[in-house]
C-alpha cells in the first residue's frame, strides 16, 4: 500500500504522537488537553486511536483485498458483501484521501 502520511510506529507519550521515523524532537500531532470538553480518559483514548491510525489503515486495506479476492469466489452473500467493502473503500479513501 502506498501512503503518504509519516512513516514508521506512530506512539503517544503524554500530549504527542510520534513516529519511530522521526526524531522525538518532531511530534506529528499534539492532544487538545487544555479544553474543558475533553476528560484525561478520553484524551489517553484519543491519542491511542491517533497512534494506531496507520496500523489500522493497513489492516482494513488488506482485509478489502482479501473480501474482495473471496468475493469473486463466491463465498459470501454478495449483498453483505459488498455494503462490507463500500464501507471499508469508504473509509480506506477517507483515512488516504484517494
Amino acid at each position: 500500500m502506498n501512503t503518504t502520511h509519516t512513516q514508521g510506529e506512530w506512539t503517544f507519550d503524554d500530549n504527542e504522537i510520534y513516529s519511530e521515523s522521526t526524531d522525538h524532537g518532531a511530534a506529528i500531532c499534539t492532544m487538545n488537553t487544555t479544553s474543558a470538553h475533553f476528560t484525561e480518559e478520553e484524551v489517553k483514548a484519543n491519542a491511542r486511536l491517533i497512534a494506531a491510525a496507520p496500523d489500522l489503515l493497513e489492516a482494513l486495506n488488506n482485509l478489502h483485498c482479501l473480501v474482495m479476492k473471496l468475493d469473486n469466489r463466491e463465498i459470501f452473500d454478495n449483498s453483505t458483501n459488498s455494503e462490507i467493502v463500500a464501507k471499508a473503500k469508504e473509509a480506506i479513501q477517507k483515512a488516504t484521501n484517494l
